[in-house]
């Protein structure tokens, strides 16, 4: 596909695209060609769906989310942890750049939660990078559960038919696209040796943070959601019996998530499978044999991963 007369954007995006897309191992390299072509035209097409590094990360007004406490409970105001002098650079980073994000704001709330500095897997530099995690244990506590449901990773998997192509979808720090309500914002106060601040959209640690999430994703998808894709929070799966209709339903797909301001991370997309295997080797889809293939493995433990961190919170 030429990229002559294109948006920069639009460049970026489809040569991100072309570096993360994975076909099924074994095709004919002409038939590769003509697949990826005609994703990457679709691609093109919805380019202002995905999130490249630099840009602002969006959000949706679909859905807010709230912190419901009961009205006789006062502020929860916790000490902050000590931090490690070595990680306070670090810490003062992150928060200029999620300041400058807009994902937080300065704050004047009675309320508190500490913070702690969790490590990262170390990246293609050899550099360990750092995770700034808000102990939201005790708001937790008093908050009132959100019963909406979570679906089963395993009944999705039973669902997928005679499907034959899939595309597993992910959406770019997901939580972070959907606002918090405004009169609870204070409610996620956090404070650093530099400052106190509060959230302006959701985050991982939160109680009903995944419920939130399911509810946007099956509003935003109804109609679609069971027959033309399967949702768990913030993984969607599109499939199809022949590529035709694959590409007719990403397209479906598609169209919603810009409906709704909805981004997706191209690294983490995973376009035009030709199977999706679970992690004890068993079959998902009609196919006469699927062998086992690490990225699905990878992707399904990190969904049933997923799964099974929402439970224990649940209990």
């Amino acid at each position: 596909m030429a990229l002559t007369g294109v948006t920069g954007h639009k460049i970026n995006t489809i040569r991100k695209i072309r570096a993360t897309i994975k076909i099924g191992r074994k095709n004919v390299k002409q038939k590769m060609y003509k697949k990826k072509r005609k994703l990457e035209k679709i691609c093109l097409h919805y380019c202002d769906i995905f999130y490249l590094e630099g840009d602002a990360l969006t959000y949706t007004a679909a859905v807010k989310y709230e912190v419901n406490t009961p009205s006789e409970n006062p502020p929860i105001n916790s000490r902050p942890y000590r931090l490690p002098e070595k990680h306070k650079e670090e810490v003062n980073r992150q928060i200029d750049k999620m300041l400058k994000e807009d994902i937080i704001r300065q704050s004047s709330s009675q309320w508190n939660a500490p913070i702690l500095v969790v490590p990262k897997k170390v990246d293609a530099s050899g550099k360990a990078k750092l995770r700034i995690v808000v102990d939201f244990r005790k708001i937790n506590e008093i908050t009132i559960g959100d019963s909406f449901p979570i679906p089963n990773i395993t009944e999705i998997l039973d669902q997928l038919g005679n499907a034959k192509y899939f595309t597993i979808l992910d959406l770019a720090s997901g939580y972070h696209q959907i606002q918090m309500k405004e009169e609870h914002k204070c409610k996620t106060a956090f404070s650093t040796p530099h400052g106190h601040y509060e959230f302006n959209r959701m985050l991982f640690g939160l109680k009903n943070a995944p419920a939130t999430f399911q509810r946007l994703m099956n509003s935003v998808l109804a109609g679609l959601q069971g027959i033309k894709c399967l949702v768990y929070l913030d993984d969607v799966v599109i499939y199809g019996p022949t590529l035709e209709e694959h590409n007719k339903r990403l397209t479906s797909v598609f169209s919603r998530l810009r409906e709704n301001n909805l981004k997706l991370q191209p690294d983490k997309c995973e376009f035009l499978r030709k199977e999706i295997v679970h992690k004890d080797g068993k079959k998902n889809t009609n196919a006469d044999a699927l062998s086992r293939n690490p990225i699905e493995e990878t992707k399904i433990n990190k969904i049933e991963n997923k799964q099974k961190n929402i439970q224990k919170k649940k209990k």
